[in-house]
């Protein structure tokens, strides 16, 4: 019996070992940092996107994880399509549209696509004078270009950098009307438009 009494006495000692380690164990997790939740989940959740797993095509090619729209019963609002943007990799969507290049095409065909683009511009008071390359904007225009022009002022007086603002904000006028232009003379237009380019005679 007194052998028995002394190994009843060393429980509570235990006891309380193990829940003074219980309970550190249980601080320790909560102490630990919690990682940040990661790019690409962040904007799928800002667009109502849904994440694509990593898998691997019938030739063997490998598609790494990626993030798409909900499907919908349409692609317009795809980011694949024109003139969408892709907000994971900044890249502008392409199906449903052409890219031409402003010195191939004939002069009736240029007429006619920039008679387009200058549809959109010139109400907005935006004028293009592409034979002596100057441009005129408003005071608006200038100020989100971050620029301190008034009136006409000629491409050969721009910067690189005042080039690309100047681009950028016409691109985003443009883009309602799903047409993009380039520096390099490329433009990127809808299918329907591109047609009716291609229709014109070569002159």
């Amino acid at each position: 019996m007194p052998q028995k009494s002394r190994n009843t006495s060393v429980w509570p000692a235990a006891l309380l070992v193990i829940c003074l380690g219980g309970i550190g164990y249980y601080y320790s997790l909560s102490e630990t940092p919690i990682e940040p939740e990661s790019r690409l989940s962040q904007i799928l959740k800002e667009h109502d996107a849904v994440r694509v797993a990593q898998y691997s095509k019938a030739n063997g090619t490998v598609v790494d994880e990626h993030g798409r729209t909900r499907s919908n019963g349409t692609t317009v609002d795809n980011w694949s399509s024109f003139p969408n943007v892709n907000p994971i990799t900044g890249e502008l969507g392409r199906l449903g549209s052409r890219a031409v290049m402003i010195q191939d095409l004939s002069k009736s065909q240029q007429n006619l696509l920039l008679s387009k683009i200058d549809s959109v511009l010139v109400p907005l008071g935006i004028e293009i004078d592409r034979t002596n390359k100057e441009i005129s904007a408003p005071q608006e225009f200038w100020n989100k270009c971050e620029t301190s022009f008034r009136g006409w002022v000629s491409f050969q007086e721009l910067t690189q950098a005042q080039k690309i603002a100047i681009e950028t904000e016409i691109n985003n006028i443009l883009r309602p009307h799903k047409i993009q232009t380039y520096a390099s003379g490329k433009v990127i237009v809808p299918e329907k438009l591109w047609r009716e380019v291609v229709s014109l005679a070569t002159l």
